[in-house]
């Protein structure tokens, strides 16, 4: 089985996700407290989105969504978990002609306090906070859903030996714990939701320093993987070929290990009710309908892509229906590329050169002789293109146009 990055023309279209080939490579996606408003709602924050051939049985495909970013393990008394008021989503793309999702699978949460006499999460065999979830799925675009887990169990937080092992606490080993939680869905699906180690790598600390990567180190600090020892909580599915594929095809029954029928799109959600009240004695008041406040599928794509007036947009608008299309020309000219070199001159001449290009755009749309006024000898630029050695990894259109009062100018090496 192939999982690979969708091509032009295919479910692109459609959606700008993780795309993938039921015969093979995995993809992924990430991004931790992307948005201004998610920022402030970790409960909700999609941070990963993964899909790979499970490497345990070549005949089903392994869908992972992580949420809440920068777990603390020492986080109690409250520890961290899935929201009892959101709805967690993980949607499944694998027909070209449909406006929708082709699968949907929707998890809730909620909880209960078994000891509500101590402060202690874990004590004598009961447990606080202990959450529980019903998944359902949908294969007609949302608008039916059956139940395919009912009371699946998510696994305490591993606090230490003595909530977990000892008689104090609940008594067991806590792998046996997380293999208990590993639930079979009435249609063929298994299912586990449950704290995890974040499995991401990247050194924000560089990434926000205007770019300032540093895959070797600077005279201020070390590469640092900036989630490490950080938990998350994991929504994972391990589904076979046939359930994905769009006619229930096995995988024995693909033509090659490039059949366009295996081909898949995966992108991840969560949502919340839109009136919030806070009402006296503690109790909260949910009404309205729901709206989406995250999204995840690209890697990166609103960490690092989106501009930061755009990015609450991004997170509550769904890929399809062209919504995507607004948001184009921070892809095709991403800003972070203009600072991914070292030479502070190279970086001084693209942002010249991107100034060329927003004067000459400009010039384009004014009327007549004050067109040709604005844009003296209206001279064409030309930079690399992506199959050129671009400078340190910039990524540049194949053709970006521009207006010069001296002369062409090239950006780049050829």
């Amino acid at each position: 089985m192939r999982i690979s990055p969708l091509r032009s023309g295919q479910l692109r279209r459609f959606m700008l996700g993780c795309a993938l080939l039921l015969m093979g490579l995995g993809g992924y996606a990430s991004s931790h407290r992307e948005a201004p408003l998610i920022s402030n709602d970790p409960l909700a924050d999609n941070t990963d989105v993964y899909a790979f051939k499970s490497p345990d049985d070549p005949n089903t495909i392994t869908i992972i969504a992580n949420y809440i970013p920068f777990e603390s393990p020492e986080g109690g008394p409250n520890f961290y978990n899935f929201g009892p008021n959101i709805r967690y989503e993980i949607h499944v793309k694998n027909r070209a002609n449909t406006p929708g999702d082709d699968i949907l699978y929707r998890f809730t949460f909620t909880q209960v306090n078994e000891d509500p006499t101590t402060f202690f999460n874990i004590r004598l065999g009961k447990q606080n906070l202990k959450t529980m979830y019903r998944c359902e799925k949908s294969t007609d675009g949302g608008m039916t859903f059956r139940t395919i887990v009912m009371n699946g169990m998510v696994p305490a937080n591993n606090i230490g030996p003595r909530s977990i092992d000892s008689p104090a606490g609940l008594g067991k080993p806590y792998e046996q714990l997380r293999q208990e939680a590993i639930a079979t869905a009435t249609s063929g699906e298994q299912v586990f939701c449950g704290p995890a180690d974040d499995p991401f790598f990247v050194d924000l600390a560089g990434a926000f320093d205007v770019g300032n990567f540093r895959p070797e180190g600077n005279s201020t600090n070390r590469p640092k993987d900036a989630v490490a020892r950080y938990n998350c909580h994991t929504i994972a599915l391990k589904i076979p070929v046939n359930l994905l594929q769009k006619d229930g095809k096995m995988v024995s029954q693909a033509a090659n290990i490039l059949d366009p029928d295996y081909v898949i799109g995966v992108w991840a959600s969560s949502s919340r009710r839109m009136i919030t009240t806070l009402n006296n004695g503690g109790d909260i008041g949910l009404d309205g309908g729901w709206v989406q406040v995250s999204r995840l599928g690209m890697p990166l794509t609103n960490e690092a892509v989106i501009p930061i007036g755009q990015k609450d947009k991004w997170n509550a608008v769904t890929p399809y229906g062209g919504n995507d299309l607004q948001f184009a020309k921070y892809f095709t000219n991403p800003e972070l590329a203009l600072y991914m070199v070292a030479d502070s001159e190279q970086v001084a001449r693209i942002v010249r050169f991107s100034e060329w290009q927003a004067r000459f755009v400009w010039a384009e749309k004014q009327p007549g002789p004050e067109r040709h006024r604005s844009c003296r000898g209206r001279v064409w630029w030309r930079v690399a293109s992506r199959r050129d050695e671009s400078p340190r990894g910039r990524f540049a259109p194949n053709l970006l146009h521009g207006c010069s009062e001296s002369g062409s100018v090239s950006v780049g090496n050829r």
